[in-house]
């Protein structure tokens, strides 16, 4: 390799897809044009002129001798027209005609890379200018003659890309939307490296469907602030109020197809609008985009329509797997009722099956199917109490009106006088203060006491159901025990307007318990049954119970210890026991009266304000108070 010297003849630079290339031409350090050929080498004189060669005329007076010529690659020689192969020597003289090619690619250009985004919405170019050497021929003596080779003389620079051209490989490429024009002569006049932006689809606009977003929760789960959970309150009873929003439409809208920079469209989604549905129970908002309640209840959701149920159902029981019930509406339980739950509700509680030291509190009726055990029923809130309180203000009221009823007698003078009328009022109200003020403590007494009776209940915390005698009907006891024991302060007004109140209140407490929320038991052992109207212990009968009623008591089978407390009447096939278990009886209407098949001995009788004891078995025995006020008990048909 040392006794060489070499010419670099042609040199490709690589593009995208091709390898750059170099040609190099070689030869011996003998054969160098700068050393020259041999010493007897006839000389010989060449005339280039671009691609022709002509060998120069001998001297005059000299004829010219030929001359060997050759050429290699990259230079192809034509000598009369006849192409030489690479390296084939001809004898040429002045007279021939010498042409010659160069077969190395001289012409510079500028390369435009076109790419595409992902997403078709932009294409971009790359502007990457060629330069391409420029060679002449030269004519060198070497050992066998002279060569014809190609010398570098320059570069040829590209001229400037045009417009057209960058569109035209842009269309090549298949962008044929949203060309920006005015960014390619940018690129162009700016010579910008790099990739250039130059043409921009159009986005499509995605559809929004309607989404409708509900409200409630069935299922949901709550716990206290500091993670301890409760499970007795950790499941949430699905419920909702009269007027409650239940469903809510967020509107959508249609999309709008877009293009991509190759003319493709981009589809979107069809937009399917939603039409709110209510069910029973709910309706839809006039502007259509909202589902409220129309009742309280149990929110469902039935082939995407929205309505509320008066009644939850419940048909695995009630426990731990469901945690205590509080529904503004009707409970149905297929099932019992665990230790120490609690069922509320402002409707009805039907229970298929029993409830065993548990608490069912209901603003209307309570069932029991099978045996309730040591637990706490409440049908209506107050139990005998209201009952208590009617009986207490019908006699307070009966009593107020003959009072009034004896001042507007008075003699017409008298009448129109209101000192004299009120001094009348105050004397008759002074002679009846005593029974008037006795009955208005006892109803106040029993007002501020209300609670304690439901003290069983009152362990669990209540969300519907108020226990007790309900604020209003306590103000207006209030408001009477006021009257009748400051009689020196009421006015003739006073007196008409609170005997008026009384009687309003008297007539809708007759009104409820007539009504009545109803207790129906199947068995009853050791348990606390209060109810605002009737109570029924429908099978065996009630043991060591507490039965509080406003108004009758109805037991099928045997009534054996505790207490019935009741407005009306008690019936019973048998009560107490043979060996004088303590069971006590009170009746506080004197209208109200006791039937038994058998009644044993230690069963205390009261109706009204007067009692009896029993100290023997009887059998068909019946208690009331007669027309002339005294208690009258017989037995299959006898006065005891």
């Amino acid at each position: 390799m040392e006794d060489l010297e070499y010419r670099i003849v042609e040199q490709k630079r690589g593009g995208l897809l091709s390898k750059s290339s170099v040609v190099i031409d070689a030869w011996a350090k003998t054969r160098s044009p700068s050393e020259g050929g041999r010493a007897d080498e006839p000389k010989a004189d060449f005339a280039i002129d671009g691609m022709s060669i002509r060998v120069k005329a001998a001297p005059e007076g000299e004829d010219p001798e030929p001359v060997s010529i050759w050429s290699t690659f990259p230079v192809r020689l034509r000598v009369n027209g006849a192409e030489l192969r690479d390296g084939q020597a001809a004898e040429v003289t002045p007279n021939d005609v010498i042409s010659a090619d160069i077969g190395i690619n001289q012409v510079p250009f500028s390369q435009v890379s076109v790419s595409i985004s992902k997403d078709g919405l932009s294409a971009s170019i790359s502007i990457e200018p060629s330069s391409a050497p420029r060679f002449e021929l030269a004519v060198e003596p070497a050992q066998r003659g002279y060569r014809v080779v190609a010398v570098e003389a320059g570069v040829n620079e590209p001229a400037p890309i045009s417009v057209d051209e960058v569109v035209k490989a842009l269309r090549d490429k298949g962008v044929v939307n949203h060309i920006n024009e005015e960014a390619i002569r940018t690129a162009i006049a700016d010579q910008v490296s790099g990739e250039v932006v130059v043409a921009k689809g159009k986005p499509a606009v995605p559809t929004v469907q309607d989404v409708v977003n509900y409200t409630f929760q069935n299922g949901a789960r709550q716990h206290d602030t500091e993670d301890v959970i409760d499970f007795h309150e950790f499941w949430v009873t699905p419920c909702v109020a009269e007027g409650d929003v239940l469903a809510e439409k967020i509107a959508g809208h249609p999309g709008e197809p877009g293009m991509k920079v190759t003319g493709e469209e981009i589809p979107v989604q069809p937009y399917r609008p939603v039409e709110l549905q209510a069910a029973d129970g709910a309706q839809v908002s006039a502007d259509g985009t909202k589902i409220v309640a129309t009742r309280p209840g149990r929110p469902v959701l039935v082939n995407n329509k929205v309505g509320v149920q008066r009644i939850y159902e419940l048909n695995k029981g009630v426990g731990l797997h469901t945690s205590n019930i509080h529904f503004d509406g009707d409970v149905f339980v297929k099932g019992d009722v665990s230790e120490n739950m609690l069922v509320e509700a402002t409707g009805s509680i039907d229970i298929t099956g029993g409830g065993y030291e548990c608490a069912l509190i209901s603003k209307q009726h309570v069932q029991v199917g099978r045996s309730l055990v040591g637990s706490h029923v409440v049908a209506g809130g107050a139990g005998a109490g209201l009952g208590r309180i009617r009986l207490g203000l019908g006699n307070m009221v009966s009593q107020l009106q003959d009072i009034v009823d004896s001042v507007r007698h008075l003699d017409e003078p008298a009448r129109g006088d209101l000192s004299r009328r009120e001094a009348a009022m105050r004397e008759l109200l002074e002679t009846n203060h005593r029974p008037l003020s006795t009955i208005a403590n006892e109803l106040l007494q029993h007002v501020e006491h209300s609670r304690k009776n439901s003290d069983g209940a009152r362990k669990y915390t209540l969300k519907y159901v108020e226990l007790g005698i309900s604020e209003d009907i306590q103000s207006v006891v209030k408001l009477v025990s006021t009257t009748v024991n400051r009689i020196d302060i009421v006015t003739w007004p006073d007196l008409c307007s609170v005997l008026e109140t009384a009687r309003q209140t008297v007539e809708r407490l007759q009104d409820m318990l007539t009504g009545g929320c109803i207790a129906k038991i199947g068995y009853c052992q050791s348990s606390v049954v209060e109810a605002d109207g009737d109570i029924h212990i429908l099978r065996q009968g009630s043991v060591n119970s507490s039965l509080r009623s406003g108004g009758n008591v109805t037991v099928a089978g045997v009534l054996r210890g505790g207490e019935v407390l009741c407005l009306g009447r008690v019936t019973a096939k048998e009560i107490g026991t043979i060996t004088g278990t303590a069971t006590s009886i009170r009746i506080l209407g004197h209208q109200g009266s006791l039937k038994a098949s058998v009644v044993h001995p230690n069963v205390s009788l009261t109706i009204g304000n007067m009692s009896y004891k029993f100290i023997d078995s009887m059998r068909m025995v019946e208690a009331k108070i007669d027309s002339q006020g005294t208690l009258t008990v017989t037995s299959a048909g006898r006065v005891v």
